[in-house]
């Protein structure tokens, strides 16, 4: 990628799974980056990701909650990773979600309309399109099933963002992220699961009878995808304005067929403990990127196969 001009370019949720990838590649295309995180949960792997950003000089680090701690400084472009993430964990304790999520965007764009960033582009996420059977996914769908207290919490970032561009001089991107996976991914995802489950000879549990499907997306592609709306927030997006992008792999993958990937990745058969349906799961997704494509130049190179020995290679495990 070509290098780009340095700017002064803050990220939120800077030492997590997305936030950390997206804050090393801006690092080394230039940037400047102030990054921002509250270091709760995942601590451990936040703690690895942020000894490899302090190896940049031009990385600054806040530790911080973005709802009291976001930096009176101005900004080229923000990016606003930070999100209490999880399904099944939001159902379990809602109020925690939403006011993460929902009140930490509602405080990063009202922070960006006193003047401090006029760009802002946020993570979102395809949870949004909920129980649709509409596919592949398209930004044009009516958003109306989403099935889990963290799906909810997206629909309304969203909300906000396009509120907050019709009141003040902004412009701002969302992007609906397809299951993100890859090195330095959460331990609570299925992927990272799997790999360690059927490394160590434990069982893994498939919840359904595996015909369900997700639109893996390695992490490398989506940093990509992010890097490419800067161009189109600063050069094609008039003042007032937001639009919303899908980054997907648009390749669904079914629940059984992921699993006899991670089998042929670790070199082991996998023990499968089946169990029910999970409330808030949703039966597929499947993104639609004829948008990013031709707006942000956004073109997935992972296939899921040669993502999944990435991920197990970084996991160190023998």
């Amino acid at each position: 990628m070509e290098k780009i001009s340095s700017n002064k370019i803050l990220v939120t949720g800077c030492c997590g799974f997305i936030g950390s990838h997206l804050s090393i590649s801006l690092c080394k295309l230039g940037f400047d980056v102030v990054g921002i995180d509250w270091m709760r949960y995942f601590r451990e792997r936040k703690l690895e990701s942020l000894s490899l950003l302090k190896k940049f000089p031009s990385f600054t680090f806040i530790e911080g909650d973005i709802r009291d701690s976001l930096p009176e400084e101005h900004f080229f472009c923000t990016f606003h990773i930070a999100a209490l993430p999880g399904v099944r964990s939001s159902i379990e304790n809602p109020m925690e979600t939403i006011g993460c999520n929902v009140g930490g965007t509602t405080s990063v764009f009202d922070w960006a309309s006193k003047g401090f960033c006029q760009n802002v582009v946020y993570a979102s996420s395809s949870s949004v399109y909920g129980l649709s059977k509409e596919t592949p996914f398209s930004e044009e769908a009516i958003i109306e099933s989403p099935n889990s207290p963290y799906a909810a919490s997206k629909v309304s970032t969203e909300t906000i963002a396009s509120t907050y561009c019709r009141l003040f001089p902004l412009r701002a991107i969302g992007l609906r992220f397809f299951t993100v996976y890859g090195p330095r991914g959460r331990e609570d995802m299925a992927i990272h699961k799997f790999l360690t489950a059927v490394s160590e000879g434990d069982p893994l549990t498939m919840f359904g009878d595996g015909t369900s499907s997700r639109d893996y997306t390695f992490v490398d592609d989506i940093v990509s995808g992010i890097v490419g709306s800067i161009h189109f927030i600063t050069n094609s997006m008039p003042i007032h304005s937001h639009e919303i992008f899908n980054l997907g792999n648009s390749d669904p993958v079914l629940l059984s067929d992921l699993i006899k990937l991670v089998e042929k990745t670790v070199g082991k058969e996998a023990i499968i403990h089946n169990a029910p349906d999970q409330l808030g799961d949703v039966f597929i997704t499947f993104a639609e990127i004829s948008k990013a494509r031709d707006l942000i130049g956004f073109e997935p190179q992972t296939a899921l196969s040669r993502g999944l020995e990435v991920t197990w290679e970084s996991m160190g495990i023998n």
